[in-house]
């Protein structure tokens, strides 16, 4: 596959898609699938959704996971996961505002989810469902992403 992008999930019952996209970032009114969305084309721009309980955030550059500011804030009044989708995945979860767990690396996260072959990117989706009810690659095919380039 060859994925490196990250997934925010929010879990927030007041928050709207534009609540959830870093603030620096404003809706375009375009709507792109989920191939589009996971591009890497899609840099530097995010992408995001409604999908069941949650809403997700897409970042190609993986930036989410970096922003302390971000997470502590959008996860205020809820829920947050960012998972890293990647050879070297990555879990955090948010709640209240506050760092509940982060799972850096392969190995942290294998340790979260045995996996025999050891797939990084597998096992990012692997958490995801576990976590959040959501799967990578069946929930997401028909689902509309909003664009939201920087401002």
């Amino acid at each position: 596959m060859g994925w490196n992008l990250e997934v925010a999930c929010i879990r927030s019952p007041r928050l709207k898609v534009v609540g959830a996209v870093p603030d620096v970032f404003g809706a375009t009114g375009k709507k792109v699938g989920f191939e589009d969305a996971t591009s890497v084309m899609r840099d530097p721009d995010m992408c995001a959704a409604k999908v069941k309980d949650w809403i997700l955030v897409i970042d190609v550059a993986c930036r989410l996971s970096g922003f302390r500011p971000y997470l502590e804030e959008t996860s205020a009044k809820g829920d947050m996961h960012v998972f890293r989708i990647a050879d070297a995945p990555l879990e955090l979860h948010y709640r209240r505002g506050d760092k509940e767990a982060e799972h850096r690396g392969l190995d942290a996260c294998l340790r979260q989810k045995a996996r025999a072959d050891r797939d990084g990117e597998m096992l990012a989706m692997d958490l995801m469902k576990e976590r959040t009810g959501i799967s990578f690659t069946d929930d997401l095919w028909t689902v509309e992403f909003e664009v939201f380039a920087l401002d």
